[in-house]
């Protein structure tokens, strides 16, 4: 019985919590609907659909450079779809982050916490993603 009140209580915590997070990145969402992100990877499909926010995908490794090619892929991208950012699941290397901002691009972390991360705990990155879409989001 004491249990099933303490699993109670802490579904019903974390459920309110995550619920206040989605509603903050809805209202920030919906303020600025027309902004165009990058994102270095598909894995950001799942706040492209909940949050209708305007995302385009590479497929780009934060600790790879990408090749000629594929920054030659960005550029077409940029053609058609004129983005100042690009949202990463760790920051890029250095080169890859410098080159970006060659194209007026800056990098943000988002972090889809697919790991147990090594500080803090999910709602910490989930707090720490939300401050920095809504730096893109402004």
């Amino acid at each position: 019985p004491q249990f099933n009140r303490d699993l109670e209580y802490n579904f019903k915590r974390l459920e309110d919590e995550l619920m206040a997070l989605d509603q903050q990145l809805t209202e920030i969402v919906n303020k600025n609907e027309d902004v165009l992100i990058l994102a270095s990877h598909p894995v950001y499909q799942y706040l492209q659909h909940r949050y209708k926010l305007n995302i385009e995908s590479v497929l780009w490794e934060p600790e790879t450079l990408p090749s000629n090619k594929e920054w030659q892929a960005l550029s077409d991208i940029l053609e058609s779809y004129p983005s100042n950012w690009m949202i990463w699941e760790r920051a890029p290397i250095s080169k890859t982050q410098n080159k970006l901002l060659q194209h007026d691009i800056k990098s943000v972390e988002v972090n889809p916490c697919a790991n147990v991360p090594n500080e803090g705990d999910f709602m910490s990155v989930m707090a720490s993603n939300l401050q920095n879409l809504s730096e893109i989001l402004k």
